[in-house]
């Protein structure tokens, strides 16, 4: 069997006596340099050939490079979700709204920037990818139901993320507002008929065609739908501010300037629309500003799922933010700018925290390089190391172990803080004492 050779007995001793940097990075780094260092100086197996001796060396010191550089990290992580801290801002959000966050994305900075990076190993990639997909398709289910959330509904849990979660919470609003529309009824009143005066004069002074575009419009849509009898029907209410919204989006998105302001004037009409609506039928007043302000943000969920790169409907927090800034209606986007904008601090939540893309989970090329590239490097008892770090990752990345360290970070007992202190203070000591042990176990055959 191996003999430690003299070199390692002499070796061990400098490397222990290095003073532990300061910051986290530079333990990463300097983990690295020692953990190199210290399996270069383990013992061989005896009777190889010179090429067999450098071989094994190699296998050695990248074994050590990468315990060095990961201790530090993992201990730090583990003390950080142990030790008494406060989750930032935004995080908290989402936790708040049963989001269910990787260590990584808990714990924010070089925590979070060591996992994403830490993707691209074998095995271990492949379940931090599948858990930052699962959060990022909670989030869509979040966001789905604060749309919901005015009209007291939710996202029925066996319905598939995507496009079917977009139409299953458009036909909840419809049904909301159908229920009701029976029982509304709308009569031009003096305030709508002064409005709707000062509109006609503004879009007159637009160019002629676009001026006779929207008195058209005005006429067909809105005042035939009145009747001989000038009551407009709930029923018949919703066609016209369905129709007004489709058209009103189409022309705002024009490159032609002439054509959005005529989208804006058709934009400005259903808000008259609306709000005559409420004041035609005051005993649902509260029910229909809450149909209106679901639909408001469900629009921006719609948006956001049709974009270019949500996979089958599914959304990026990027994408749901920057549908919250199209849809902003304020001047100059004055809404947004303040932050103020509907569903703006949650979507941001998740662009700062998530992330602003789905991750790529199918590594299987990636694996069989970094695997090829490793050797056969097994822990005692033959198991391939690879499979060993896989298997831990799987257990802390699946859905239980998610859940299990969200619960240690944000209801630790006082035993778990005070461990967690000490794993702090011990957390520079890592990247020194690790790499000997790590190596000292490993069979590098």
């Amino acid at each position: 069997g191996p003999e430690p050779s003299g070199g390692q007995r002499g070796g061990n001793g400098p490397i222990a006596a290095v003073a532990p940097a300061a910051t986290l990075g530079g333990r990463v780094a300097s983990g690295a340099a020692s953990g190199s260092l210290a399996g270069e100086l383990q013992p061989t197996q005896s009777g190889l050939s010179d090429e067999q001796f450098w071989a094994q060396k190699a296998d050695q010191a990248k074994l050590g490079l990468a315990v060095g550089a990961a201790a530090p990290a993992v201990v730090a992580a583990v003390g950080g979700a142990f030790a008494p801290k406060a989750l930032p801002a935004q995080t908290q959000r989402l936790v708040d709204d049963g989001i269910p966050l990787t260590p990584g994305q808990l714990l924010g900075g070089t925590a979070n920037k060591i996992e994403e990076k830490a993707m691209s190993i074998p095995l271990v990639g492949d379940s931090i990818a599948k858990a930052r997909n699962r959060t990022v398709e909670e989030f869509n289910r979040a966001a789905v139901n604060k749309a919901l959330a005015p009209i007291g509904e939710k996202l029925n849990m066996k319905t598939p993320l995507g496009r079917e979660a977009v139409t299953e919470a458009y036909e909840k609003i419809s049904k909301a507002y159908d229920r009701i529309a029976p029982k509304l009824a709308v009569q031009a009143d003096d305030v709508f008929t002064t409005k709707m005066s000062e509109l006609a004069d503004m879009a007159a002074q637009l160019p002629k065609e676009r001026a006779d575009q929207f008195a058209k419009i005005v006429d067909d849509q809105i005042l035939k739908k009145f009747g001989e009898s000038g009551v407009m029907t709930g029923p018949a209410f919703k066609e016209v501010e369905s129709t007004l919204g489709r058209l009103a989006a189409g022309y705002r998105g024009s490159p032609d300037y002439d054509v959005r302001r005529l989208g804006d004037a058709l934009m400005q009409t259903n808000q008259n629309l609306r709000e005559l609506l409420f004041r035609a039928n005051p005993t649902h007043a509260t029910e229909l500003k809450n149909i209106n302000a679901a639909y408001n943000q469900f629009l921006r969920v719609q948006t956001a799922a049709s974009r270019v790169g949500a996979a089958d409907g599914v959304f990026t927090p990027a994408q749901l933010t920057s549908a919250v800034r199209q849809l902003d209606k304020s001047l100059r986007k004055s809404a947004f700018a303040k932050g103020s904008a509907p569903m703006q601090d949650f979507a941001e939540a998740g662009k700062n925290v998530i992330g602003n893309k789905v991750p790529d989970s199918g590594t299987a090329g990636r694996t069989a390089q970094i695997m090829a590239g490793l050797g056969a490097v097994t822990v005692p008892g033959g198991i391939p190391a690879a499979l060993a770090a896989g298997g831990g990752a799987a257990a802390l990345y699946s859905p239980a172990g998610m859940a299990a360290f969200q619960a240690m970070l944000t209801k630790r007992p006082e035993l778990l803080q005070q461990a967690g202190r000490g794993l702090l203070e011990a957390a520079p000591y890592a990247a020194l004492a690790a790499p000997q042990a790590a190596t000292g176990l490993l069979n590098v055959r």
